[in-house]
Order: structure tokens, then sequence, then C-alpha cells
């Protein structure tokens, strides 16, 4: 066994999110506002995702984390756990839907859209960019709650012990052969 700090990478993107909720009012949110909230979203699930994958499989991080998306992850995770996954309704839908934005925004591009100087005259009523649309459908409060429900339905349906929503790092025991199946490091809690 050797002895590590674990410093919760999911947590911690999770506790900058809480943070900024708290500074945003929901009435009159801002576009900036909620795009800081939903990539923080973004972030949340998938450092969470290589989180759980990290502790399932030891060949996680060499071979699966670099070649899998997001989605891939979710999908892989859930087959594992023989978690139902239905991108059509709560939480999964709010997950499906921060991921496109997510892709959205980190390969984002000039977008050009249609516009005509009599029906846009008013700039409130320009066309607006794809991501910018997903930015406004999506309702903040119900992504935050449905990251929290998919984050305990994985560590259930996986049978991985919860990192309470506190605990930003702690030391671990790290078994020599690292991890397998349930995580060691986890149980090694003290």
């Amino acid at each position: 066994m050797a002895e590590k700090l674990a410093y919760y990478g999911f947590r911690y993107m999770f506790a900058s999110l809480e943070s900024l909720k708290k500074d945003v009012d929901f009435e009159s949110i801002k576009l900036s506002e909620r795009l800081a909230l939903l990539t923080f979203a973004a972030f949340t699930y998938e450092s969470f995702l290589n989180h759980v994958g990290h502790h399932i499989l030891k060949s996680w991080d060499e071979h699966l984390k670099p070649k899998l998306s997001p989605n891939g992850k979710m999908e892989f995770l859930c087959e594992v756990g023989k978690i139902d996954i239905d991108y059509s309704c709560s939480p999964f839908q709010s997950f499906k839907k921060v991921m496109e934005l997510r892709n959205q925004l980190a390969h984002a591009e000039t977008e050009y859209v249609p516009y005509d100087p009599v029906s846009h005259a008013n700039p409130e009523d320009w066309p607006k960019p794809k991501w910018q649309r997903v930015v406004s459908s999506l309702n903040v409060s119900r992504v935050i709650s449905d990251l929290e429900e998919i984050v305990a339905i994985l560590e259930k349906g996986l049978g991985l012990p919860p990192v309470p929503a506190f605990l930003l790092m702690e030391r671990v025991d790290v078994p020599d052969a690292l991890f397998i199946a349930a995580s060691p490091s986890l149980q090694g809690r003290r």
C-alpha cells in the first residue's frame, strides 16, 4: 500500500459550480452567467466520469479515457453498472444537452446565421448562433440537480462509496496493484 492524497477534481468543479450559483440571480440571469454555470456543469460531468472510470477499471486511464467522448464514457459506465439511460428525460436529458453545448463551445467556429434587415431591425430579434440557443434553452437549476442525481445513480449502480460533497481531498491508501472492480483506495479512507 502507498499513502497518497486524493484530490477529487469533480468535487472541486462542483464546489465552483455551487459558488457561482450563489452569486446569480436566477430571475434575471445573464447569458455570461448561464454560460459559466453550464460550462462548469460540463467540466464536473467529465471529471466525475473519469473519477468513476478510474475506480472501476484498471485500464481506464491508459486505454479508455483518451478514446471515449463524454457520451461514450457515460454509456460505457452505465452499461458496466447495468444502468438504463433514457436521453429523452431527466436526468440524462440534461447530460446530453450539456455535453452538446460543451462540444459546440470547445470546437467553436464562426457561425453565419441568416439576417433580414426588415425582420431583424431590432437587435433583440437577431437570430442567435446554435450554442446560444442551447444555452438559453437549458434550465440551469435543473441541470445542476440532474448532475447531482447522475452522480448518485452512477455511484450506486457501480457500487462505489459516495464521495461526500464537502470532501475535496483526503489521504488514502492506494494498493500497489492500483484499482480493480470496487475502489480499494476509497475503501481505505481514514
